[in-house]
């Protein structure tokens, strides 16, 4: 064999030998890429308690089919107040909570080692009444100083009387002010027991004051028979956080699916879309990061 021959001979040998390390190294890194996206796909169906507002509102059904999309996890939500929803994580009918009720989501994470809680997003509360304004307190910037107005003319006033977040923010005003009305004993004081919409519509039909969510009334504002009377008072807004729940059933796939859920809604993209979202013209949530007010 010629020098010439000998060395063409080499330079195949150390080509083929590069291809295939090439061809070793691109597999390697397509099982690694695989390996990872296998990871991350939960192949789970997650229970997610939310407030009935903020399922009503749309919001969260617009956020989660991309994260349903690219991890193969099923949501399914359910409308429900605090105290019911504490009750389906004791009997461990849930994974995650989202609340509106941000003191006791606190005090029931911190109460039970390993729950993580997170900040997700707010939003507005505003009281609503009928155009004559009987209490006179169109333009008030204080929630108090209308509710006092509102008890002392006993004008009507439609309360939700439940667990959601928005009542409890009723409540803790009335207190503030020392009364703590009940219709028992109070006749222009009504407690529906019932969802925004369905409390709004009973304030509607009897000319009354409520206290409603900013993404509930945007919704609901068409029907001429309420306005705006009060709003922007720091005192009238909603703090949503989320709530992942711990697992004795040894469910691993589950539970980080559901840790992983709450970290994405408080991911940059997923605030940016939240800040974003809108009904009509306007947007109705304020992601957490990021807060103006």
């Amino acid at each position: 064999m010629t020098r010439r021959a000998a060395t063409a001979v080499m330079f195949l040998a150390s080509a083929t030998l590069v291809v295939a390390s090439l061809g070793f190294a691109a597999s390697d890194a397509a099982a690694r890429k695989n390996k990872r996206t296998k990871a991350q796909t939960y192949k789970t169906t997650l229970r997610v308690i939310v407030p009935d507002a903020l399922d009503a509102a749309g919001v969260l059904r617009t956020l989660v089919a991309d994260f349903q999309k690219r991890f193969k996890v099923g949501i399914k939500f359910i409308p429900a107040d605090l105290r019911v929803a504490l009750k389906l994580a004791a009997d461990e009918k849930a994974d995650v909570i989202l609340t509106a009720d941000h003191g006791a989501a606190r005090r029931f994470a911190k109460a039970r080692d390993g729950l993580k809680y997170a900040d997700i997003m707010y939003t507005d509360l505003m009281i609503v009444g009928p155009a004559g304004d009987p209490a006179r307190i169109a333009g008030m910037s204080s929630m108090i100083t209308a509710l006092q107005a509102i008890a002392r003319t006993q004008a009507g006033f439609i309360s939700r009387g439940d667990g959601s977040g928005t009542f409890l923010v009723e409540q803790r005003a009335w207190a503030e002010i020392g009364l703590s009305p009940k219709s028992s004993d109070n006749p222009w004081y009504t407690r529906t027991g019932a969802d925004m919409r369905t409390t709004l519509g009973l304030a509607a039909a009897k000319s009354a004051y409520a206290i409603t969510d900013r993404a509930t009334w945007l919704r609901f504002r068409t029907r001429k028979q309420l306005i705006v009377m009060v709003d922007h008072d720091p005192r009238l807004m909603l703090r949503f956080g989320a709530i992942v729940l711990k697992r004795s059933d040894g469910n691993a796939a589950t539970a980080r699916a559901s840790a992983h859920f709450v970290t994405w809604l408080t991911s940059k993209s997923t605030q940016a879309k939240i800040g974003a979202f809108q009904i009509g013209n306007d947007a109705p949530f304020t992601p957490h990061f990021g807060l103006k007010r």
